[in-house]
């Protein structure tokens, strides 16, 4: 019963991504995948097919990382970089390195490419992906040239350079502090696989490209300025200071999620003092919240009731028999990349969580490091490996710009296979 109601709560999930995203309630607008995560994870608890005493154990564990603690994390990681965004700065900086490149295709890919890069290290991979896809189309239709190699440009750089750190996406977090890696102990095994699934990344979107980018393009000389400097040096000061006390989160005895809701507080209360002194509008504030990915709540809470009925039912060990017949890198990297496109990463990450508790010791790591590089690279297959690729395909339409779901396919698996089997052997090389 509980593999049976899994099963179809994903199928379910994967239908209402893609051909019923949304449902208009007067002037509200919900979405429909998290519904039925909800829905599939309340008929598991009603059909008795759970315990529930240790499903709150385990939903309340004083362990480093919990659903719980993983959607503050995430939710509130997600807040310091949307007050950037709402505050201008994102805008700002593309806008200032378009016109340095002063018509120059090549130019301006690869310093888009670089500033996506650095960005998604530091920021939210799928914040830099909503919030630039529109600024590329527009100047994209201004200067006269295919927006395509830009695009996949800021998806592939998103969704590889994310491996890096342990906050570029939340199925880092949780994979890797259920393991107990520490932020540093994570850096240092993934920087390496982060670089070369980033750059082998960045020359298959180039030879995939390379002729629309020899084209020539209209001169932009569009100037931003940022609607409030202060606010904006605020932001990129608390994303730095968040990224060095979870750099140090360890030896100052702090948790994660605990740092990022503090410097998230801290944040709106000076911004918020500010802009009350100033006599200005608090809607930069209020954007940001209300931007907030809040349906991540339900998301996350439901897969973890569905992913605990398949744990207490036991249907997972085979699986983690057959992938531990070849290397774990590979069965591990490989399968976690295709399971993303079968039922979204975010799912993924959970089910993968509790297979590598069954996992030898002298594997576990190597498993969970692989797991995560095809947590972050499963986007570059579908647009259903990750909930930010199929809003970018979203966006697209809404631009007006012609892309199938074969075509998306076509040119993304290209990318993605290499990146996947280049990063997991870089993987290998540091373990």
């Amino acid at each position: 019963m509980e593999l049976f109601i899994f099963a179809a709560t994903i199928v379910l999930m994967i239908v209402a991504l893609l051909f019923f995203p949304t449902l208009k309630l007067k002037n509200h607008t919900i979405e429909t995948y998290w519904l039925v995560v909800l829905f599939g994870a309340l008929l598991l608890i009603l059909s008795d097919s759970i315990d529930l005493s240790l499903l709150w154990a385990s939903l309340t564990s004083d362990a480093n990382m919990n659903p719980i603690k993983l959607v503050i994390l995430f939710i509130m990681m997600t807040v310091l970089s949307l007050f950037l965004d709402e505050v201008g700065f994102f805008k700002w900086l593309a806008l200032y390195l378009v016109r340095k490149v002063k018509g120059k295709q090549i130019a301006l890919f690869f310093v888009i490419y670089a500033m996506v890069s650095i960005l998604t290290i530091f920021t939210s991979n799928d914040v830099i992906i909503l919030t630039l896809t529109p600024l590329i189309c527009y100047f994209a239709s201004n200067a006269k040239i295919n927006p395509l190699p830009y695009l996949f440009g800021v998806l592939t750089a998103a969704n590889t350079w994310s491996i890096m750190l342990i906050i570029g996406n939340p199925t880092n977090i949780y994979l890797a502090v259920n393991q107990g890696i520490d932020f540093i102990t994570y850096f240092q095994a993934m920087w390496f696989p982060g670089l070369i699934a980033g750059i082998t990344g960045l020359i298959m979107v180039y030879l995939l490209f390379h002729r629309d980018l020899n084209k020539p393009m209209t001169i932009i000389e569009e100037e931003f300025k940022l609607p409030n400097l202060f606010l904006a040096i605020l932001g990129v000061v608390s994303i730095i200071s968040t990224i060095i006390l979870l750099a140090i989160s360890n030896f100052i005895g702090l948790e994660m999620w605990l740092i990022v809701l503090s410097m998230a507080i801290i944040l709106t209360i000076i911004s918020l003092i500010y802009l009350l002194v100033k006599k200005k509008s608090i809607s930069p504030i209020i954007n940001t919240y209300k931007k907030a990915p809040w349906s991540f709540i339900p998301l996350i809470l439901g897969m973890f009731v569905l992913v605990e009925g398949i744990k207490q039912g036991h249907f997972i060990t085979s699986l983690v028999t057959l992938l531990d017949k070849g290397n774990p890198i590979y069965t591990y990297g490989i399968s976690s990349y295709l399971f993303s496109n079968l039922m979204n990463n975010q799912p993924m990450s959970m089910l993968f969580s509790v297979m590598l508790e069954q996992v030898s010791i002298s594997s576990v790591r190597m498993a969970t490091y692989a797991s995560i590089i095809g947590s972050n690279i499963g986007v570059l297959l579908t647009p259903l490996g990750a909930l930010a690729g199929l809003m970018w395909m979203n966006l697209l339409h809404k631009q007006n710009i012609e892309l199938s779901f074969f075509g998306y396919i076509k040119k993304g698996a290209l990318i993605g296979i290499v990146a996947l089997l280049s990063s997991l052997t870089a993987l290998l090389l540091v373990m």
